[in-house]
């Protein structure tokens, strides 16, 4: 089914992401060069961290209207399998570089990428179903491999890490994960690129606009509102 389809995508790319997904942080803050040390004291920067910590989110939320139109306009499919590869490129970057200026400007392709993945997603989800006790039942039946393989992978590349059976790249078995998380996403952007295009393009008319719903869409679009009002020039008098 369609929604087999875009679940095996889904699961896929989240085993590859969450085998290291958890572990960007300690990166950040383990000591050189096994890390970036962003918190080191006698830097005197530690603002750092916090940017680099939240620039993808802040990007991921400011970016939900942008991204559920182009949904509107091109069709989930179209915008996963897009997006799915933004994601597989963003720890190659990690893995390659320690320059704060390429890794904000990669977590800004990061936070770009997650949020047209999740509106294309949460867009599928949404309008699974008419009958919203049927789609209920299909969100989970769409969330529990999701979630399963999240888990796994976790555990292995907590595993891995703890294991000290990871060979050391320019000095940090962290970027050695970076790149193994890059590899095991390469099959969900063949999934994505091998599966997706069987699905019906462009959206239903009717479900357009159906981004609307994604939790988080909706304060953005005020917060929104209240900025281009507060620099909208007055009217002249």
């Amino acid at each position: 089914t369609d929604l087999g389809r875009w679940t095996a995508v889904w699961a896929t790319l989240h085993f590859g992401v969450m085998i290291a997904g958890p572990f960007y942080g300690p990166y950040m803050l383990a000591d050189a060069p096994a890390g970036l040390d962003l918190l080191d004291p006698d830097d005197g920067r530690t603002w750092r961290y916090s940017v680099l910590l939240w620039t993808g989110n802040v990007v991921r939320l400011a970016m939900l209207p942008a991204m559920g139109r182009m949904v509107d306009r091109y069709g989930p499919a179209a915008v996963l399998r897009i997006a799915v590869l933004g994601i597989m490129i963003v720890p190659l970057v990690w893995a390659w570089t320690t320059s704060l200026t390429l890794l904000i400007l990669i977590e800004v392709m990061s936070g770009i990428s997650w949020c047209a993945a999740e509106s294309a997603v949460g867009v599928l989800l949404l309008s699974a179903h008419r009958n919203a006790a049927v789609r209920a039942r299909l969100i989970a039946f769409h969330q529990m491999p999701v979630g399963g393989a999240a888990m796994i992978a976790t555990w292995m590349g907590m595993e891995l890490m703890r294991g000290g059976t990871l060979p050391e790249l320019s000095g940090s078995e962290y970027r050695y994960l970076f790149v193994l998380t890059m590899l095991l996403r390469l099959p969900a952007v063949f999934l994505a690129w091998r599966l997706l295009p069987g699905i019906a393009m462009p959206m239903p008319s009717e479900w357009r606009g159906v981004w609307r719903q994604i939790p988080g869409v909706q304060p953005t679009l005020t917060l929104s509102r209240g900025v281009i009002r507060f620099f909208r020039r007055p009217d002249a008098s």
